[in-house]
């Protein structure tokens, strides 16, 4: 402090900034010499005003912790394309999709290593569909974000046409609304077509990858790209329906019926049955069965020994059979630098021990909705149709989004095979010091490496940078959930720690997503890879995404720090039939393995009853 203030002196005095020499002699600064500065100094910055909101309450489900600049470019650029299409479904024009070309090519952003949603531009792109008043709350139910946006930063509604201008408003209104009906309608057979073409594009042994040159690798890639970027109608559809049902369901259900309507509204989600994302924990539990009371089996499955696992005829041919379906599934298994289940089948192998070793149980059955509903509104015949009516949709779509949900992981199976094997091409090249270094490259870069639209081939070097700033990215805490930054992302998006919740407090809350009130020890887990859930514990954690279904299977109730009564973690635990709270910010922080607790998944309560040392 004491040399910046004699800076500031000396180029007062001389008018001009100094260079200045300087010594310190115990504690006295001594000023030696000074005189005009040499170098070019930098012009002053123009001040930029613009904030930009970035939150990670939803996208942290499919992109937890680090991401890789391949998983990051590679996602941005099917975001971009995805939403792209989906206007041009619902009747958008053209000119209006141009026009918000840098919204829709920057719905995501990436932030020390991070992926957060960049939510402004998530609502200007809603805003340009019809209803966006009402859809915008909706939108925040969906996405889990812990609070709503300041009404100052929301796009503005446009000034009120008049004249011929005001028919064609209502012209493009009733066009883009039209259009939402109609895919409403034929929805089924969107995603009966849909199914089809995905079946086409996906068909072949995926292990002939391996086998194919880079080139054809690339051709690969592009043809995925190109029959399914601008097809991926029927997810995206649904998605908006489900966002709407959801919110408008749950709206009417506690305005008609106070806190047991939005119960109602969860059990009615309970126990679909078809939902694909809950079979791989049925399928563990099946193959527990199958082994528990089997020492041998239960060491083999413990040591990951395949060749004792294998001497089992009815357990592999289980195994084989959950690893040709889910072979894909993994924990972050949009991120694709993580390792499938196919690659790396130990954390199956842990989840059927685990589930071998839990006793079986009878669950209490569900309420009755249909019961209940009838009990809510009594005398209110045409509230309870509609009310029907409505939980019977919001159920549809729930469920369709879900299984959707596991085509985009099929999906996503198949480019991490192609470009696991473009990086073993790229090493034997010696493109690349070692195969995995291509998850350092962007998209660009890689296809561009082949295809000959790259800036630089230096293809090791630039992993090489990228790695040492992966260490340090990966080693610093997550910054907040939610970043706003005036100005520059570059230069304004500082790290800021997440606030650590006080231990002493005995009672917290967050969402309540799967009725049910259960007691056990808390299993903190902060990365599932080789983690277990023992008989009765109850999972905590900051996030989760199917791939840990392996530890659903055998946990007592879940309590998750983000999400939505929309996420992944909700509808599989309604599925299971096991209480789960979501939104819970600082869980894992707040509590600790061993802690006894109390989960009340449908007021959303979690109590500490006593410490791991009590």
């Amino acid at each position: 402090e004491a040399l910046r203030s004699l800076i500031l002196t000396v180029a007062q005095h001389r008018g001009t900034p100094q260079d200045i020499e300087w010594a310190i002699d115990g504690e006295k600064l001594w000023l030696l010499q000074a005189r005009p500065i040499t170098t070019a100094l930098r012009p002053s910055p123009v001040s930029d005003p613009v904030t930009a909101v970035f939150d990670n309450a939803n996208i942290v489900e499919s992109y937890p912790g680090w991401v890789s600049p391949l998983t990051f470019s590679f996602a941005r650029y099917l975001y971009a394309g995805v939403y792209r299409s989906f206007l041009r479904l619902l009747g958008v024009s053209s000119a209006t999709i141009k026009a918000h070309r840098p919204v829709l090519d920057n719905m995501l952003s990436r932030i020390d290593g991070r992926v957060y949603y960049n939510l402004l531009n998530w609502h200007r792109a809603l805003a340009l569909l019809p209803g966006y008043a009402l859809n915008r709350g909706f939108m925040d139910t969906m996405m889990g974000v812990g609070e709503p946006l300041p009404d100052a930063l929301l796009p503005k509604p446009p000034p009120r046409p008049r004249g011929w201008a005001r028919l064609k408003a209502y012209g493009r209104i009733a066009r883009v609304g039209l259009g939402l009906v109609w895919h409403t309608l034929v929805l089924r057979r969107t995603i009966r077509r849909f199914m089809a073409r995905l079946e086409r594009v996906l068909e072949g042994d995926p292990a002939a990858i391996d086998a194919l040159p880079p080139s054809a690798l690339v051709g690969d890639y592009r043809r995925i790209e190109s029959e399914l970027l601008g097809g991926w109608d029927a997810p995206l559809v649904n998605d908006l329906l489900c966002m709407v049902a959801f919110g408008l369901t749950g709206r009417l259900a506690e305005r008609w019926a106070g806190a047991a309507g939005i119960a109602l509204l969860n059990d009615t989600l309970i126990g679909q049955g078809d939902i694909i994302s809950a079979e791989p924990a049925q399928r563990i539990r099946t193959l527990g069965r199958l082994v528990a009371g089997d020492p041998a089996l239960l060491d083999a499955l413990g040591r990951g020994d395949a060749e004792a696992i294998a001497a089992n005829p009815e357990l592999a041919a289980g195994i084989d059979a959950y690893l040709e379906k889910f072979g894909d599934r993994c924990a972050e298994e949009l991120k694709l630098e993580s390792i499938p289940l196919w690659q790396e089948p130990a954390p199956l192998y842990a989840a059927i021990r685990a589930a071998a070793l839990i006793p079986p149980s009878v669950q209490a059955a569900p309420r009755n909705p249909t019961t209940a509903l009838r009990t809510l509104l009594r005398g209110r015949p045409v509230k309870r149709w509609m009310l029907r009516r409505l939980l019977a949709w919001t159920k549809a779509r729930v469920r369709d989004r879900e299984n959707l949900r596991f085509e985009r992981t099929r999906v996503f199976g198949r480019a991490r095979r192609v470009f696991q094997s473009l990086g073993r091409q790229l090493h034997a090249r010696a493109l690349l010091d070692d195969p995995r270094d291509i998850f350092l490259l962007t998209l660009e870069e890689v296809l561009g490496a082949v295809e000959g639209s790259a800036v630089s081939h230096d293809l090791a070097s630039l992993a090489a940078m990228r790695r040492g700033l992966a260490t340090r990215e990966v080693a610093a805490p997550d910054p907040a959930g939610r970043l706003l930054v005036t100005g520059m992302v570059a230069e304004r998006a500082h790290r800021s720690a997440n606030a650590s919740p006080d231990r002493d407090v005995q009672a917290r809350s967050g969402t309540g997503c799967s009725a049910g009130r259960v007691r056990g020890a808390a299993r903190v887990v902060r990365d599932p890879h080789g983690a277990t859930v023992s008989a009765g514990e109850i999972l905590v954690a900051r996030t989760t995404d199917p791939g840990w279904i392996a530890l659903f299977a055998n946990a007592a109730a879940i309590v998750v720090e983000r999400g939505s009564p929309l996420s992944h973690s909700a509808i599989v635990a309604r599925e299971l039939g096991i209480p789960c709270v979501v939104g819970l910010a600082g869980a894992t922080e707040w509590l600790a393995d061993g802690d006894i607790i109390e989960v009340d998944g449908g007021s959303g309560h979690v109590s500490r009853v006593t410490g791991p040392d009590a």
